[in-house]
This record gives structure tokens, sequence and C-alpha cells, in this order.
């Protein structure tokens, strides 16, 4: 249908709200980026949007309503390549929880998940919001964990 303009992007993380697929974050060379994007099937184009106040990668997106895109936890980076003694960036798990508005192309940082983790699910149900599972902690140890949350 169309070429992705960061076809380098490893482990985004997308949503569908309003019509149109967004693109957040995900890893470029194995460093967490802050890039946004939207593809609108109607003219088969993307667009830039405001980059995420915080570079994450491999966590979660969901639409909530036909306005809002919930995106959480994923890694971010903590210390560059250059500034480690060995050469290898340091990419912590998060909790971040950013709620972005579609009409405003503008981010709103909420109550972090209580544990970090990445390669959760994240669902909506009834205005409740659940995060199912996920790695937890970088030697990919899995959790059960399901956390529940509702935005205000």
């Amino acid at each position: 249908v169309s070429v992705m303009p960061r076809s380098d992007l490893e482990w985004p993380m997308g949503a569908v709200c309003a019509d149109r697929l967004y693109v957040f974050g995900g890893s470029a060379s194995g460093v967490p980026v802050d890039v946004a994007l939207a593809f609108d099937p109607a003219t088969g184009g993307w667009e830039e949007r405001r980059a995420m106040p915080v570079a994450l990668s491999s966590g979660a997106a969901t639409a909530i309503g036909a306005r809002y895109v919930l995106v959480s936890g994923g890694s971010s980076l903590a210390v560059t390549a250059a500034d480690a003694p060995d050469g290898k960036p340091r990419t912590p798990i998060e909790s971040a929880c950013l709620l972005y508005d579609t009409r405003t192309d503008t981010y709103r940082v909420l109550t972090p998940l209580r544990q970090p983790v990445l390669d959760q699910g994240l669902v909506v149900l009834n205005g409740t919001l659940f995060s199912i599972g996920g790695e937890e902690t970088p030697h990919k140890t899995r959790t059960d964990l399901v956390q529940i949350g509702s935005l205000r």
C-alpha cells in the first residue's frame, strides 16, 4: 500500500484511531527513538507527527475512542553507547504511559504503570485499561501480572 518513511524501525508501537494508523517509537540500531507517524489509507500517505516526549521501543499502544492513543511501557534510552564504558547503550524497561491526542497532536504524561514492562498486551474495554503480561527484566523474564487502570 505504502512504504513507511522509517523502515529502519524495529519494535514500534501502533494503533488504529480515527481512520488512521499511528506508529510510535521503536528502535533504530538498538536505540529507542521518539518518532511518531500517521498513515492515512484514503490517501496512501504518511505524515510525521509530534515526537513523543520520551523515546520508547517495544511497548504497546491502543486506541481510546476515536481521538486518543495510549502508549505504555517499553524500553527507553538511559545511557548512549558513546557514554557507556563497554560501548553498549543502556535501555531500561519503562513504566511510562503517554496519552496522544490525534486532533491536537499533543501528549499528556499519565500515571505510570505499577510495574515496568515491555511487549505487553494493551487493551481498553468499556473504559477500563488492561496491560497484560510482558517482559519485566532485561533477561526476558515474563510476568503474568495484569495491570488495570482507568482514565479520568
